[in-house]
């Protein structure tokens, strides 16, 4: 007999003499079959002693949680006095708060009465839910409501409205394109494996599994490219029913060679034979080296990862991932698919959507105008979330290419349907919810316009749209009506006690949407909350599975406001599990992306402020004491002690507790201090290279981006203020910028400025900074901040601004004004590689450093780092070589010096610009020995 069988039997053969017995047992047992057997007593020493087990251990949370829907009355009882009592931990505490308003709210009527023969504290405790259960409260007329509220479209007695005519059409094409975002093509070519083969090493691979064919004769085909079905021809009669059974054959053969044939022998081997089988290890290198010209055997490699159980995947890079970067119409259904099916790709889909609208809407039409099924129920689906993104021209577009107005008419209907109408079938005006959703004892959104609070009948709707708009391509329009009518706090702070309901009710997965559909409606409090949320459940004991810290992630994501970001920035970095990091980084990236943020504009967001005041300060209060936290040029803090009102001198080390100090004051300070001094040395210590990249590159901020995130920011601030400061008027008045919307070539500066420590501009002279004429802060503005390299300044600024930093006793988090600058002679403007340092030496751990300067590490044939290469801005690339190399495994390998080679450009030097050719002869003479 198991433990559960037999403690019903005792139960129900002992009755009221084992409950004795079992309350004694509950002050040092956790079982889930003890926690059953208390709920099954109407008792209150029962009751409160599962209060206790369940505040201890999450396995008793299901058995309280029916007890309260059982017995609401006793259950109210022995909640409000245990939580009265304070012997809970606040983890606890807060956790079980939420069952305590899901257990007023199925008293109901009852609870004034009930709250008589309490404890002061218990019904100081209830004194809210009793409020807001008030019977007598003003609540919003039904004719105030919301339409989606008062009138549900799932309501009504017809059904959802459908198009009955079903057309039969085909795909009309849309030449293929590509585009990589803010991703790099080149970035995903792995490079050399230690078994690399030369073109003629692979063909001699091949051509021993086909006879007739010699390694010579397939590699002519490469100037004989009209001979290249022939030989896959060939292939497939030899081989094409064969299967892979990974111990190497034809099969193996195609699959791991395909990539060293010549290039367009391997394109076409790869679209129709090596894709096929399988998934070919490293396809990465495949698409970045023939773009969407190889994206048929991507799609090949999709299905094979559909039906690969578990699904397999090489590099962490899944086709998927790739097919994002792909404009081809045959994409289009894949990520129909995944925006209906697969959650953890609905970013990655929608961001397809928004490159590619034309392919999308050519590749999705036909199936969102043909027969009813799923296919077409997926097209529909993303073809509304592509007009959402101002993609209905796009729609229109594919209809006109058919030439016919019935196709047309059709288009126009889809592009007219009532968003309301577009909910999932299995709700119905019957449709229930969960039994945790009590709404009476919580906060009631708010009309904008009268304030009156929504009432309980006009929850249930809202429910349902919370229910089901977390699993859409993108939010339910009915919740864009709420938000429209209420005060969105009111509705985030409702959907935030649905959330802690759930949890408190067991954290049922069929339920989960309580939590993720915080996403769809919270604020940047909500985003904290669900920061806060995620680190509980993240602490050891919690009980808490990674997946459910993933529910978290995926509502901070979906929500992707700027504090959104900065949560999950830090569960990215300080996440207790490698899996919850990981998760939260891609998460974050996905999040970046839906934002059309760059990663440069991504890091600004996610730069944490440390608890700092608007100032940059942290005041330590040790009681008689006090002392203010600041930070110097490399952002490492230090400590003042406040004397009157200013600080006094810095000290040499952190302040230590007296006899004389608030002792628990003191504690918490010094705790306070360390913990500042770790986050700063994870997340600030970056922040000086990244700006120093910024004033290399040309990165542009506008105006009221650099306010947010740099001269206002309580971090950055610290830095801003070392600095000086560059002002672009709009492009039209200047150059226009040759690389988008970040970074821009070297062009005259209107003016330049410096801030204060007061948050004031001021220009050369010290004096406030003149507005130039149409300066605008907005966000639109098109004026820009630029932090400017030395080469944009002249002389006489650079003296000013270096006697400002003096006589403030400011040093510069790195060398802007004094920095060294090259300009390149004319002897070598013509030339395409600098010659200056060949034959000179290099030790290896300069040459490994290059990496923190913006360098990327190259390796040859056998894998051996023996170049970098510098990426431009404005294009092109630099490229260093070195001999005999370094183990690219071995990022410590400290071997003997290298022997430096040319700086290549590939292009006359006249072309570089000013401060790319600066900057590059800096680094070189850096390492050059």
């Amino acid at each position: 007999m198991g433990h559960t069988a037999l403690l019903a039997w005792l139960v129900h053969n002992q009755g009221a003499d084992l409950c004795t017995t079992l309350v004694a047992l509950s002050a040092t047992q956790n079982s889930e079959s003890l926690g059953w057997a208390l709920a099954a007593y109407d008792d209150a020493p029962a009751a409160e002693a599962l209060v206790r087990m369940a505040g201890r251990s999450a396995r008793s949370a299901k058995a309280l949680h029916w007890f309260c829907e059982q017995r609401p009355a006793t259950a109210l009882r022995a909640l409000s006095q245990v939580l009265a009592e304070g012997s809970l931990p606040k983890g606890t505490a807060t956790r079980l708060t939420p069952l305590l308003k899901t257990t007023s709210a199925l008293v109901g009527e009852g609870l004034p009465a009930l709250m008589q023969n309490l404890a002061p504290a218990a019904q100081r405790l209830l004194a809210p839910m009793t409020e807001a259960l008030d019977s007598t409260r003003e609540m919003a007329p039904r004719s105030q409501w919301p339409a989606v509220l008062a009138a549900p479209p799932w309501a009504g007695r017809t059904s959802k409205p459908t198009t009955d005519t079903a057309l039969d059409l085909a795909v009309m094409e849309v030449p293929a394109a590509e585009n990589w975002g803010t991703c790099r093509r080149e970035d995903y070519v792995l490079g050399a494996h230690p078994r690399s083969k030369t073109p003629l090493e692979a063909c001699a691979e091949l051509a021993q599994y086909l006879p007739g064919w010699t390694a010579e004769r397939i590699l002519r085909l490469q100037t004989v490219p009209a001979h290249i079905d022939g030989f896959i021809a060939d292939w497939q009669a030899a081989h094409g029913h064969a299967k892979y059974n990974g111990r190497g054959g034809p099969i193996s053969a195609a699959t791991h060679f395909a990539r060293y044939l010549p290039p367009t022998v391997a394109l076409a081997f790869w679209n129709q034979v090596s894709s096929l089988f399988s998934i070919p290890p490293r396809f990465n290198e495949m698409m970045a080296r023939f773009g969407v010209a190889a994206a048929p055997g991507l799609l090949n490699v999709i299905h094979n990862e559909a039906i690969s159980s578990p699904p397999i995947t090489w590099d962490n890079q899944p086709a998927f991932f790739f097919a994002q970067f792909m404009g081809t119409t045959a994409v289009a259904p894949i990520m129909a698919q995944a925006m209906a099916r697969r959650p953890t790709r609905r970013a990655m889909a929608r961001g397809w959507l928004r490159r590619f609208p034309d392919h999308a809407a050519a590749g999705l039409l036909p199936a969102a105008l043909g027969q009813a099924d799923a296919a077409r129920q997926e097209a529909r689906a993303a073809l509304r979330a592509l007009a959402a993104m101002d993609g209905a021209q796009a729609i229109r577009r594919a209809a006109q290419r058919y030439d016919n107005r019935t196709v047309q008419a059709a288009a126009e209907a889809l592009l007219a349907e009532d968003p309301l109408h577009d909910y999932p079938a299995r709700i119905t005006a019957r449709s229930k919810l969960p039994v945790f959703w009590q709404p009476a004892g919580w906060r009631h959104p708010r009309l904008r316009e009268s304030g009156l609070a929504l009432p309980d009948e006009a929850l249930h709707p809202l429910g349902l749209m919370l229910s089901f708009t977390a699993d859409m391509p993108q939010r339910y329009a009915g919740i864009d009506a709420v938000l429209a009518a209420c005060e969105p706090q009111s509705v985030a702070d409702f959907a935030w006690d649905a959330c802690q309901a759930w949890e408190a009710a067991g954290c049922s997965a069929p339920s989960h949407w309580a939590l993720r559909a915080l996403g769809a409606v919270g604020t940047d409090d909500t985003a904290r909350q669900l920061g806060a949320l995620a680190r509980r459940w993240g602490a050891p004991g919690s009980g808490a599975s990674t997946k459910r810290i993933g529910w978290v992630l995926e509502a901070l994501a979906l929500l992707g406001t700027d504090t959104a970001l900065l949560q999950l920035d830090a569960l990215a970095r300080k996440g207790r599990a490698l899996a919850v990091r990981e998760q939260a980084a891609q998460r974050l990236s996905e999040a970046a992306e839906v934002r059309g943020l760059t990663p440069e504009q991504l890091q600004d967001r996610v730069v944490p402020d440390l608890g700092l005041d608007a100032r940059g300060h942290l005041m330590l209060d040790f009681g008689p004491r006090q002392f203010v936290v600041g930070f110097d040029e490399a952002l490492v803090p230090h400590v003042r002690e406040w004397a009157g009102d200013r600080p006094g001198p810095r000290l040499s080390s952190a302040p230590r507790p007296r006899a004389s100090d608030d002792a628990a004051l003191a504690a918490q300070a010094v705790a306070r201090y360390k913990a500042l001094k770790q986050d700063a040395a994870t997340t600030a210590s970056q922040q000086p290279a990244r700006l120093e990249r910024a004033m290399c590159d040309g990165r542009r901020w506008t105006p009221a981006e650099f306010r947010q995130f740099l001269a206002e920011h309580p971090l950055m601030r610290h830095l801003a203020q070392r600095l000086v400061w560059g002002v672009q008027p709009p492009a039209s008045a200047n150059a226009a910028p040759a690389n988008g919307a970040l970074f821009d070539p070297p062009r005259a500066l209107h003016s330049t400025f410096r801030v204060t420590a007061e948050g004031e501009w001021v220009d050369a002279d010290d004096e406030a900074w003149a507005a130039p004429a149409g300066w605008d802060e907005t966000a639109d503005s098109a004026w820009t901040v630029v932090l400017p390299h030395p080469l944009q300044l002249d002389a006489e600024q650079i003296a000013a601004f270096s006697q400002q930093l003096a006589d403030y006793e400011l040093i510069q988090p790195f060398e802007q004004l004094q920095r060294s600058v090259y300009r390149l002679p004319e002897a070598e403007a013509a030339q395409h590689a600098l010659t200056r340092w060949v034959g000179q030496h290099a030790w290896p751990g300069p040459l490994w450093g290059l990496q923190a300067r913006g360098w990327e590490r190259g390796h040859g044939d056998d894998g051996i780092y023996n170049h970098a290469v510098r990426r431009l801005p404005e294009g092109g690339t630099l490229t260093l070589l070195f001999q005999p190399g370094l183990d690219r495994s071995d990022p410590n390998d400290r071997g003997a010096p290298q022997t430096l080679g040319e700086l290549q450009y590939g292009a006359p030097l006249s072309g570089l610009s000013p401060i790319a050719f600066s900057e590059a002869v800096r680094d070189m003479v850096s390492i050059a020995r």
